[in-house]
């Protein structure tokens, strides 16, 4: 088959049907592309990813990439030599996700190796997340002042925790920052010890936990998720008191942060723009009916005792802006035309790229047009110029580089 790689090429791209994903006409997902149905819209996977890899002339782009390396080039090819450096998404969550990280390459690759039906693939998996309405989330940890706060003013958690390891980080004020870290995680993972040891205890506590809280008056965002999970049928799962541990924030529109590698994340509603590494290796610990790995977790879980930086991206000289990581796999441009038309020359910036139109029109050189829910891939030997139509919204992924790696 002939394709034209020096012109943009529209995709065929999957959409993943997650049980956290939304439903019906109110679907995110269903509304961006016009198809909806009774089963639950989750991800578009944009990328070439084995297990859904996007198409192009009914071929996976995946295959196109071992038939023709150029299609990527050089500056991807020598970020992986292998596949394409990243996988783009949007991602919709009408509940939330399970409790989980991702593993640095080193784990990656002995958990798939030791495990490939669950860790199907030897690759890390730091990602960017980018809010596209307010999204509520679980990043990283709870400072320890407020996680202290909370712990003590729950008694039925407290009572599942290592008390040694508990009272070692209470004590912990003249410790070292790395001494911190390591009494954190040991009270975080004797957490899950008593849920290996004991799982009746673990919905036992929650069940109590409950009866209080539907009793105050106030109820922080926590209190009323911890409330809502254990009604949806989580009281006996560990992951519903992790909420308790992790730092809960809701991303308004445009704000983006970065997940490297063993940082525990949950996302809890809303509609975002995800990149990462080409991988699909998580590692759950809780709230989901997938494989749950808490040995795992508990062995390579990273504490970080800041809150996540927040970003909302910075000028990419090309009427837009950019999102940039501390890894080179990826980096995503966003672009919002106003009341007129906004010219972009995409030769400034190359690699393999793919965009998704969230609304509005967009036209390449007055040959190709797409329209909000369209994928498109631009390959190496693309170097087109596009325009957006008056109040169109794009997203673009392409492979870091250099100046792409910050703090």
């Amino acid at each position: 088959m002939s394709v034209d790689w020096s012109r943009p090429q529209k995709t065929s791209s999957q959409v993943m049907d997650y049980v956290w994903g939304e439903v019906g006409p109110s679907s995110y997902l269903g509304q961006l592309r016009g198809e909806f149905s009774d089963t639950p819209k989750a991800e578009l996977w944009m990328g070439a990813h084995p297990k859904a890899p996007s198409e192009v002339s009914g071929k996976g782009l995946d295959q196109w990439f071992l038939e023709k390396p150029e299609l990527l080039g050089e500056a991807s090819l020598s970020i992986d030599p292998v596949r394409l450096p990243y996988l783009f998404k949007v991602l919709s969550a009408a509940k939330p996700l399970s409790i989980q990280l991702h593993p640095n390459k080193k784990e990656a690759e002995q958990l798939h190796k030791k495990d490939p039906k669950n860790y199907p693939d030897d690759n890390h998996k730091p990602e960017i997340a980018i809010a596209l309405e307010e999204h509520e989330a679980l990043l990283g940890f709870e400072s320890l002042p407020n996680l202290l706060e909370i712990l003590e003013t729950n008694p039925e958690l407290m009572g599942l925790l290592d008390s040694g390891a508990y009272e070692n980080l209470k004590a912990g004020g003249g410790m070292a920052e790395a001494k911190k870290k390591e009494a954190l995680k040991a009270v975080f993972t004797s957490l899950f010890e008593k849920a290996q040891e004991s799982p009746e205890m673990i919905k036992k506590a929650a069940e109590a936990m409950k009866r209080r809280m539907i009793s105050k008056i106030e109820k922080s965002p926590k209190e009323k998720w911890f409330i809502k999970l254990a009604d949806e049928g989580h009281e006996g799962d560990v992951g519903i008191f992790c909420l308790f541990f992790l730092n809960y924030r809701v991303l308004q529109p445009g704000e983006g942060v970065f997940l490297k590698a063993d940082v525990p994340h949950a996302y809890l509603k809303g509609n975002i723009i995800e990149c990462m590494a080409n991988s699909d290796n998580v590692v759950r610990a809780g709230l989901t009916p997938k494989f749950v790995d808490v040995a795992t977790l508990a062995e390579i879980v990273e504490v970080e005792l800041k809150p996540l930086k927040v970003q909302m991206g910075e000028e990419n000289g090309l009427g837009g802006k950019v999102y940039r990581v501390p890894v080179k796999e990826f980096e995503v441009h966003y672009w919002e035309s106003q009341d007129k038309n906004l010219a972009v020359d995409l030769s400034k910036i190359m690699g393999p790229r793919f965009g998704v139109v969230l609304q509005g029109k967009i036209t390449f050189e007055k040959r190709e047009t797409y329209t909000k829910g369209d994928v498109f891939f631009l390959s190496n030997l693309c170097s087109s110029s596009m325009e957006l139509a008056a109040k169109t919204e794009l997203y673009l992924a392409r492979p870091g580089d250099g100046s792409s790696v910050g703090n």
